[in-house]
């Protein structure tokens, strides 16, 4: 009966065999696969993790500089005028240049400019009803 049994396991197996080589008959796809089965050891594991982060690291860092620059290139602190703006204030202010204008203003004698002051009092009256 034992033997009976092996040779039923046998013919099994062999039909398998059979069976799997005629479907892999149609299978054209055969990948070469690069594992070559070496494992890394923990020490190994550590530093390409370390490495990465490293190279991870500089990456932002480097986007983050790359950033900056394109903010500071794109915001420009001085603004600037146009010319419509600039030929309203010279017709505003006259061709004279604020420094000079500022420098003949300190030159008027301080009677002057306490004369002009003086003009501006107000006078102001009150009625009263009895």
């Amino acid at each position: 009966m034992y033997n009976y049994a092996n040779e039923i396991k046998k013919k099994k197996e062999i039909f398998k065999e059979e069976y799997n080589s005629d479907n892999m008959k149609e299978c054209t796809f055969a990948p070469k696969t690069l594992n070559t089965d070496k494992t890394r050891t923990m020490q190994e594991f550590f530093e390409d993790q370390v490495k990465f982060q490293q190279k991870r690291q500089d990456n932002v860092a480097k986007i983050a500089t790359e950033n900056n620059l394109k903010i500071d290139q794109k915001f420009d602190p001085h603004p600037e005028i146009d010319e419509n703006s600039r030929a309203l204030i010279e017709q505003k202010r006259g061709a004279e240049p604020i420094y000079q204008r500022l420098y003949a203003k300190s030159k008027k004698p301080v009677q002057e400019q306490s004369k002009e002051e003086k003009k501006q009092v107000f006078n102001f009256t009150y009625n009263l009803i009895n």
